[in-house]
């Protein structure tokens, strides 16, 4: 009777615990990831229309979590023809030579407001870790993640061969807002 007292009580305890972390579909219709960056002093912001993820969160069991995403790079758009005809060039994206760019996670943490995800983000061939602090609320089916992380496109060599390329800010302000449902 006590032994099975106690196994009723140890399976009632490890089922309180996911057995393994949610995986999460985006929504890309209400989904959308910008980034933003000045010209001389003027602001340009633009969006990634494309992107494919595979991402496995539980803020229950962080180890257990992942993400992968690929950005499709021709997808890259600010909605102003003077900036987005060179933007698939060699000198700024490189479409034709690198039409992916991607983020790899290697560990999430949660922080005082949220989470921190660290990760391998590769853009024009080169990779460099990058934190992104983020936020994330869920009913259990349906969730909305927020993030915003920056990285300097020297550091990836965005733009580097172009004449204007002094003239852009280094600094490339990303900001993410995901909803996304569990998988079945």
């Amino acid at each position: 009777m006590i032994r099975s007292a106690f196994a009723l009580s140890t399976l009632l305890f490890l089922s309180a615990f996911p057995a393994h972390a949610a995986n999460w579909e985006i929504n890309k219709g209400k989904s959308e990831i910008t980034f933003h960056s000045f010209y001389e002093k003027d602001p340009i912001t633009g969006h990634v229309g494309k992107f494919d993820s595979e991402i496995t969160f539980d803020p229950e069991n962080l180890t257990a979590s992942s993400a992968l995403v690929t950005f499709d790079m021709s997808s890259v758009l600010t909605g102003d023809t003077l900036y987005d005809s060179p933007l698939p060039s060699a000198e700024w994206l490189d479409v034709k030579n690198f039409p992916l760019a991607g983020f790899q996670s290697t560990s999430f943490e949660k922080i005082k407001d949220g989470y921190l995800i660290t990760g391998d983000f590769t853009l024009l061939g080169q990779t460099h870790p990058i934190k992104i602090p983020f936020t994330f609320s869920s009913n259990g089916q349906t969730a909305e993640v927020s993030g915003l992380f920056s990285f300097n496109r020297s550091s990836f060599g965005l733009g580097m061969k172009s004449s204007d390329s002094a003239s852009l800010s280094d600094e490339i302000r990303v900001e993410i807002h995901l909803t996304a449902q569990t998988k079945p």
